[in-house]
């Protein structure tokens, strides 16, 4: 288990979902993790308001280019999660295989949810990608 000391300094963050309300699907913003350690990556969704019952399934996707994004192949570990509790945070941990990472929210029941999504995952020590992962900017 990676004790957490640094995480300013010794993790990557990326926001796949900025603070918002989602009415319907909405797909999260691509995540550049070329720096990482390794591919043990989490999804890190906190909640605020739900409206009339609001009930929505988190899915990982990840993309080799940031452009055509598929749901995670991860079987080994939770990669999707429903979300119907308001003030709560909840984690998906998971083993990603690609560079990007985003986060699809769809709307299973209610009107609403507001609700942000972070991924984290542990920075390679020295900066450099032992990920495997080449370094050059996608088009």
């Amino acid at each position: 288990m990676q004790l957490l000391i640094d995480l300013k300094n010794g993790f990557i963050t990326g926001i796949t979902h900025p603070p918002v309300s989602l009415a319907g699907n909405t797909n999260g913003t691509g995540v550049d993790m070329v720096n990482s350690a390794n591919l043990r990556t989490q999804l890190v969704i906190q909640t605020g308001t739900i409206t009339s019952s609001g009930l929505f399934n988190y899915t990982v996707q990840e993309s080799d280019d940031n452009t055509t994004f598929v749901t995670a192949s991860d079987t080994t570990n939770t990669n999707t999660g429903n979300i119907n509790t308001a003030n709560s945070v909840t984690i998906l941990s998971f083993n990603r295989s690609k560079r990007y990472v985003r986060s699809l929210a769809t709307l299973v029941s209610g009107t609403s949810v507001i609700a942000s999504g972070l991924f984290i995952a542990q920075k390679s020590p020295d900066g450099s990608n032992t990920a495997g992962y080449s370094i050059s900017p996608s088009s």
